[in-house]
């Protein structure tokens, strides 16, 4: 399964009875391990003596089992959604782009990819992004190839 194994800086986490375990615990350690209430006291205090990404990163996690679950919905009708890539022409290569509309499925660890299916008044891509449902990225790269062909079929001008 996808969801069951994170890469936080140089360590990895991977999935066990409902939790979160460090690669490198042994399984004396971890059946030792004392259990933490998330967003406790003792919770924050670990967090800010180890570093306060870890508690920043769990709390994101958190939201992200919450968005995937919801976009499980999504799907019920549908193999795949179609969102823009961007709010408009692709910067140029000089300048970083933003990726606010695509961070929300990749949070949800939901397959996504972008399409640049026109070319805007400078000449740059115009795209837009394929979500796919959660473990089934072969059906959303069938979609993707199924509008691609049909986008070279009939390729729009620039706008």
């Amino acid at each position: 399964m996808l969801d069951t194994v994170r890469n936080v800086g140089q360590k990895t986490y991977f999935r066990k009875d409902q939790r979160w375990q460090d690669s490198t615990v042994t399984p004396e350690q971890a059946k030792n391990a004392i259990r933490v209430v998330q967003f406790s006291k003792e919770y924050f205090d670990l967090a800010a003596a180890h570093g306060g990404m870890l508690a920043k990163y769990i709390a994101f996690d958190s939201a992200a089992d919450e968005l995937a679950a919801a976009a499980d919905g999504l799907f019920a009708h549908a193999d795949a959604l179609i969102t823009l890539s961007a709010l408009g022409e692709a910067p140029p290569a000089s300048q970083p782009g933003s990726g606010a509309l695509c961070m929300p499925w990749s949070l949800a660890g939901l397959p996504a990819m972008s399409l640049p299916l026109s070319r805007g008044a400078r000449g740059l891509p115009i795209g837009i992004q394929l979500i796919g449902r959660r473990g089934d990225d072969a059906k959303l790269l069938s979609v993707a190839a199924w509008i691609t062909d049909a986008a070279i079929a009939k390729a729009p001008e620039p706008i």
